[in-house]
């Protein structure tokens, strides 16, 4: 079995915008790393990743949830994998998400966020998509479309 070998893209700044686009990715990779670092929106609304194949964004076919580290608080999504929860605006998100091609369109998800300032909870977070098609791009937008991201940067490693 061959050695897999992880490729690294430049960092991409959340500090503006009501969503941030990845660069591309290729459409052969099987499994794709969201790297949170310090970032943050100037609202309290969840936040998702979106799969996308160019001018593309997959909006459909997903069931994924999130979920406080004491269970008190769970949310779900249907239009996108949920990747934070009950966000205050001070805080800034930390974390590791993985996406994993597992067969032809379909996808799931694994990892979790944690809030580094105010709201100091891990949230774990799971879920499956079945796309409409390839996937070159992850987008990380918030659930109701119009907050705007302040701060940080996400990495994304693929394989």
């Amino acid at each position: 079995m061959g050695a897999t070998v992880l490729t690294a893209m430049s960092p991409v700044a959340t500090t503006s915008g009501t969503f941030v686009d990845s660069g591309t990715i290729p459409t052969w990779a099987k499994r794709i790393s969201i790297l949170f670092n310090g970032v943050s929106s100037n609202g309290t609304v969840d936040w998702q990743l979106q799969l996308g194949l160019g001018a593309t964004i997959y909006n459909t076919g997903y069931n994924s949830v999130v979920q406080n580290q004491n269970g008190s608080s769970t949310s779900g999504s249907t239009i996108g994998f949920i990747v934070t929860l009950s966000n205050a605006i001070t805080d800034l998100y930390y974390g590791q998400v993985v996406l994993t091609n597992y067969s032809g369109f379909n996808w799931s998800v694994a990892g979790g966020t944690t809030g580094g300032t105010t709201n100091q909870q891990f949230r774990w977070v799971a879920g499956i998509a079945t796309v409409t098609g390839l996937v070159d791009k992850v987008r990380l937008t918030t659930t109701a479309g119009v907050n705007t991201f302040d701060a940080g940067s996400i990495s994304i490693v693929y394989e």
